[in-house]
């Protein structure tokens, strides 16, 4: 998600002033995001075998969003897929996420970071050469393994410094000149999405454009 000067107006308008929403046609997620959402969702749906598919027990969300859409088949009631994707990007945004659903973002994403790939793949071939055989290492060993701990945190936290960041903004915004703005400003930070790599200097520089 890139943000610019009409990410920051609409997210504005949409806290502040959510009844102008629809009239400028504003969305909370930017049309590349609802994309990419969307094309996972019809890729699982599919894979799952479609709404026809019979839900014994909700086993997770895609199994909840299917049951709802045969409930309301069966009750006569109208429920487009839009508005079950939307069901699916509030889960997601809100970070009521399982296990599974970190992991699979986790792996789309290692999907477009061969680099990354590449580093958690010899911090694995290091351990090994500790080990006779790879099925020797056990859940200790992986526990301690700290690239790859940062990469599933990482995917984790993910969206924790947006979430605080915005309910920090509602509660305590004020309008203000831009002479009377202290500096430097107080940012919140989430401790869970810090992480320092042993080795390597910590470097913080400070770049107002950001």
């Amino acid at each position: 998600m890139d943000y610019d000067f009409f990410r920051g107006v609409s997210w504005v308008l949409l806290f502040f002033w959510p009844s102008w929403a629809n009239f400028f046609g504003l969305t909370a997620f930017p049309k590349n995001s609802i994309d990419i959402l969307t094309r996972v969702y019809q890729t699982a749906l599919v894979q799952r075998g479609g709404y026809e598919t019979e839900v014994k027990e909700t086993r997770d969300l895609l199994d909840a969003l299917i049951k709802i859409k045969q409930d309301c088949a069966r009750d006569n009631e109208d429920m487009p897929d839009e508005k079950l994707l939307a069901h699916a990007a509030v889960f997601v945004q809100g970070g009521f996420d399982t296990t599974a659903s970190i992991l699979s973002w986790c792996i789309y994403e290692l999907a477009f970071r061969t680099e990354i790939q590449d580093n958690m793949y010899m911090e694995l071939v290091d351990l090994q050469k500790d080990k006779e055989e790879l099925k020797d290492i056990d859940l200790g060993s992986l526990s301690n393994l700290s690239y790859l701990n940062a990469v599933i945190d990482g995917r984790r936290f993910a969206l924790i410094n947006l979430r605080c960041a915005v309910a920090y903004m509602v509660v305590t915004y004020k309008f203000r000149p831009l002479a009377a703005t202290p500096s430097p400003s107080r940012v919140q930070v989430e401790r869970h999405s810090l992480f320092y790599a042993p080795g390597e200097p910590l470097l913080i520089d400070f770049e107002p454009r950001k």
